[in-house]
């Protein structure tokens, strides 16, 4: 028999289909020159000037405005107040507001204009048609200058109170029929006594 070689003899099988892959080392990385390329995070920390001034004025313009306008509205307003306070302290004012509210004028036993609250306006003339036993006025004729379509209230200051009727007269009068005198204790001298008549809007 012939003698076989132990296996362990043997020289191994070399089979270039069984080496094993190893993947091509990596390139190094190489730096370019010039340093970082343009747009890189070095940039980011610029600050573009323009458009921060840009920014800066359009703030300060709209609060600059702002203010005018605030200025110029409390300035209005104090003006106004300024002047209605004048115009409500002086006498001759008040008076025309006085007389728009509720004109009236105030008159004595012989008809005369003692007082004036823009009743005048209305009221061309006070006539004392007749008196009675103690001179008092017992008829009373008031010609307006327009047409009054409620008679005017009469009545009197001093303390002296009276019971009328009113009715219509000839063209735009009213005539007021003056029934009784009721004299205050007081008072018992009623010579002085004035009447005052309002006018009904």
């Amino acid at each position: 028999m012939t003698d076989q070689p132990h296996p362990k003899n043997q020289e191994p099988h070399s089979d270039s289909k069984c080496e094993a892959w190893l993947p091509p080392p990596a390139a190094s990385p190489k730096a370019t020159k010039g340093g970082p390329r343009a747009g890189s995070g070095e940039r980011s920390g610029q600050v573009n000037w323009p458009v921060a001034w840009a920014v800066f004025i359009a703030i300060g313009g709209f609060f600059g405005v702002a203010s005018l306008f605030y200025g110029g509205v409390h300035w209005v307003e104090k003006s106004i107040d300024g002047a209605v306070e004048r115009k409500l302290s002086d006498v001759v004012v008040l008076r025309k507001i006085a007389a728009q509210a509720q004109p009236m004028l105030i008159f004595d036993m012989n008809g005369g204009i003692v007082s004036d609250s823009g009743g005048l306006a209305y009221i061309e003339k006070v006539e004392i048609a007749a008196r009675d036993g103690n001179s008092f006025p017992s008829k009373i004729i008031i010609h307006p200058k327009v047409l009054l379509p409620q008679a005017p209230l009469l009545s009197t200051i001093d303390n002296v109170m009276l019971e009328y009727g009113a009715g219509r007269g000839g063209g735009l009068d009213w005539e007021y029929s003056i029934r009784l005198y009721v004299v205050a204790p007081m008072k018992s001298d009623a010579s002085g006594c004035r009447f005052r008549l309002e006018i009904l809007r």
